[in-house]
């Protein structure tokens, strides 16, 4: 968790002071807001979280597992929320996983429909349809594929590099 070298810092702040310290009110509250939805993968936040709330009395802990003080971080909130990503966004994975591994896949229209992006790609042409089979139109380009670069043999090195020396001289 984010808040672990906080809860480091302030060991002693936490054991030996009663009153919940201002600036750890953040942490302690987003970590006992986080057990439930992380016990089962970190058992021991659970005891941590208990451990919170009796200290610092069952109401604090109550009202930090629904959040009605308003002192849970929005960032852990959201790193672990329930909420599912938007639609488009599974669809663009969907897409780009297909093309890794050369699958069909159809995008649903209706989704990315909503896709500015999407949109804005469908709307170009494309040059190569109206391309007949062996016919050599306009030029340009160079083909499009990188050519593997040469290099030169050791013996050509060395020549290249001795007729450099004869000229220097």
């Amino acid at each position: 968790m984010i808040y672990i070298p906080v809860y480091l810092t302030f060991i002693v702040i936490i054991l030996f002071y009663r009153e919940l310290d201002p600036g750890l009110e953040e942490a302690i509250a987003s970590l006992i807001w986080a057990s439930p939805r992380l016990q089962t993968d970190v058992p021991e936040i659970k005891v941590i979280a208990d451990q919170f709330t009796i200290k610092y009395g069952k109401e604090f802990g109550q009202a930090c597992r629904t959040n009605a003080l308003n002192n849970v971080s929005e960032k852990v909130m959201h790193k672990l929320g329930v909420q599912a990503p938007p639609k488009i966004l599974i669809e663009r994975y969907m897409i780009e996983i297909s093309k890794s591994y050369n699958v069909p896949f159809e995008p649903d229209p209706s989704v990315m429909g909503q896709d500015e992006i999407f949109a804005a790609e469908n709307l170009l042409i494309d040059l190569d349809e109206n391309k007949k089979p062996g016919g050599g139109g306009g030029g340009g380009g160079g083909g499009g594929m990188l050519q593997p670069m040469s290099y030169p043999s050791q013996p050509q090195v060395r020549s290249i590099i001795q007729n450099i020396n004869i000229v220097v001289r």
